[in-house]
């Protein structure tokens, strides 16, 4: 973690960083999340980008949102494997799983994108994939995605 950031500086940045990844396309909401982490938070950048391909709603089937894939699995890293990480690991985890869900109400893609999108995309057929971004999908899932990076890092830099 960068020692010059403040607290602020690093919630603005992680956030802004995960929606921005998202938008332009170059990652999807899994891998945003993930990689917002990284420059701030070195224990992240383990995590190979192939790693997270398939985590969008579960390989796009709108299942559990990638955004929280990717932060959970951020949470993991910076946890560790100590013998009482399981612990820390399951509060974090529990922590910001409940914060997320009292903010978009689930955790699900399929029940997040209507609030966003105004209905549900099945993003695994191509054809409701390409309506999904051209009704604004990348721009709007910026949401959840700079939510998730967002949680993580309060966590993290709550318990320091």
């Amino acid at each position: 973690m960068t020692a010059q950031s403040s607290k602020e500086e690093i919630l603005k940045r992680v956030q802004q960083r995960g929606g921005d990844n998202l938008e332009a396309g170059l990652s999807n909401c899994a891998q945003s999340t993930l990689f917002a982490l990284q420059e701030d938070f070195e224990a992240v950048n383990d995590i190979p980008r192939e790693a997270l391909t398939t985590m969008s709603g579960i390989a796009m089937r709108g299942e559990v949102c990638g955004a929280v894939l990717g932060a959970l699995l951020a949470l993991n890293m910076l946890t560790g494997r100590s013998p009482e990480a399981f612990g820390i690991a399951m509060r974090r985890a529990t922590k910001f799983c409940d914060a997320f869900e009292k903010h978009f109400g689930s955790l699900r893609c399929s029940l997040i994108h209507p609030q966003l999108l105004g209905k549900t995309y099945y993003l695994a057929d191509m054809a409701q994939l390409q309506e999904f971004v051209e009704a604004g999908g990348l721009t709007k899932c910026r949401a959840p995605v700079e939510t998730a990076s967002k949680l993580v890092a309060e966590i993290v830099l709550g318990e320091e």
